[in-house]
């Protein structure tokens, strides 16, 4: 990204210009343990994003200094006249790098955005973000975000984010982690990224996500279609009002093996039924969802995928 924007404390650092050659050749993973480089933009606008400086991997150079604490510093520029502005569809990247001159005008040293990560389609808002390592694509391109952050750099302004990581949207469409919890349960790999009682009081809640989204009872709903099976993508789901759920693949198969005596015996030799079959054969073996050893997640994981 070509801002740096503290979490928390919704803080900014600034490189100075003198700094700017020596950081060109940065990118977000020389700063922030276990990102992945492929994801990382460099710093050539003179900014960078460090979620947590606290826990951040030390690069001490002539360029960086430590406190008397021992921690990673970075000279702060210390943002006097903020000016909140609220993203949304109707006004985008390129809308805002069209008022920068005003903004400047105006006396406004740090342009304060709302959210813009990817969030749910249509959210006016954006704090129902889906993943937190992509633009929202409904305020603009990769290309138009790089000219805003030009753009403020150009009139001198500092550049803040509401960056919102304690919560995310929760529909699993469009929230990659929420929907690997939904199926996988406590055995997912994002599992811990929530605050999820897996072993309530209530022992029929155990290992399951209470989500209270149906418009009357569950035996009503479900006759009454509100709740139904469907095979999306490859997948099979279960849709409900205004959202699709996963389902467990282990559970799954009771669905796909219905016909499946009859199919054999005049189709048993084709190879796409012999597939079939194995596929079947495979997901009834997964590791079952409340096995939340890693090699066992790992393995569900990696046949759920297959």
């Amino acid at each position: 990204m070509a801002f740096l924007a503290l979490p928390f404390l919704h803080s900014e650092f600034r490189l100075p210009s003198r700094w700017r050659s020596k950081a060109s050749g940065w990118g977000h993973a020389d700063f922030v343990p276990c990102q992945d480089r492929a994801q990382s933009q460099s710093c050539e606008h003179g900014f960078c994003v460090v979620p947590d400086v606290l826990g951040a991997r030390a690069a001490v150079d002539e360029y960086v200094y430590e406190t008397p604490t021992g921690v990673l510093g970075w000279p702060i520029r210390v943002p006097v006249s903020t000016y909140r502005v609220q993203l949304q569809p109707g006004f985008g990247f390129t809308a805002l790098a069209a008022i920068v001159p005003y903004l400047e005008a105006l006396g406004v040293t740090e342009c304060y955005c709302s959210p813009y990560f990817k969030a749910r389609p249509g959210s006016t808002h954006g704090y129902d973000i889906g993943d937190h390592n992509a633009l929202n694509p409904e305020l603009g391109s990769q290309e138009e975000f790089d000219a805003l952050v030009a753009r403020l750099t150009a009139h001198g302004m500092g550049h803040l984010l509401d960056f919102v990581p304690n919560h995310m949207g929760i529909d699993p469409r469009t929230n990659p982690w929420w929907r690997d919890v939904l199926e996988n349960g406590p055995s997912s790999v994002f599992a811990a990224y929530f605050d999820i009682d897996w072993e309530p009081i209530k022992s029929e809640l155990r290992n399951k996500v209470l989500l209270p989204i149906l418009g009357q009872q569950y035996g009503e709903a479900l006759e009454s279609g509100e709740i139904r099976l469907a095979y999306v993508a490859g997948a099979l789901v279960v849709n409900c009002p205004d959202r699709e759920l996963p389902t467990n693949a282990r559970e799954a198969v009771s669905v796909f093996r219905h016909g499946v005596d009859a199919l054999v015996p005049e189709h048993g030799d084709d190879p796409d039924v012999q597939e079939f079959l194995s596929i079947v054969t495979q997901l009834q073996n997964l590791p079952v969802y409340t096995d939340r050893r890693p090699e066992r997640a790992d393995d569900r994981r990696r046949e759920t995928a297959i």
